[in-house]
């Protein structure tokens, strides 16, 4: 079983994810079918800032190393990047998620 398990990120140690708009789901394809999906690839063709996203998006995070699954990529709805320095291969996972956040606060708003 590989679901999300929101009591154990929201028991207050590291950040949690408290708030109002949390969402919660089991089944990642599942979800993105239900929303459009953003996945982040260095290899994609926008950044997040320059594509026209809707105001509601699912921000999906590859593994480090790896990247966005094969059948995960196919389904999300945008393939964006960030516009990092060309001497910098990739960011870990979590950077790469909180320069994403901040700029989709941003951009949204």
């Amino acid at each position: 079983n590989r679901s999300f398990d929101h009591a154990e990120a929201d028991d207050g140690q590291g950040g949690g994810c408290a708030g109002d708009d949390d969402v919660v789901f089991g089944n990642l394809l599942r979800q993105i079918g239900k929303t459009d999906g953003v996945g982040m690839d260095g290899s994609a063709e926008k950044t997040l800032r320059d594509a026209a996203l809707p105001r509601k998006v699912a921000l999906v995070m590859g593994s480090e190393g790896y990247g966005l699954r094969r059948l995960t990529a196919q389904n999300c709805d945008f393939m964006v990047k960030l516009p990092i320095s060309k001497r910098v291969e990739s960011l870990n996972v979590s950077n790469a998620a909180a320069i994403a956040l901040y700029d989709l606060k941003y951009k949204l708003a």
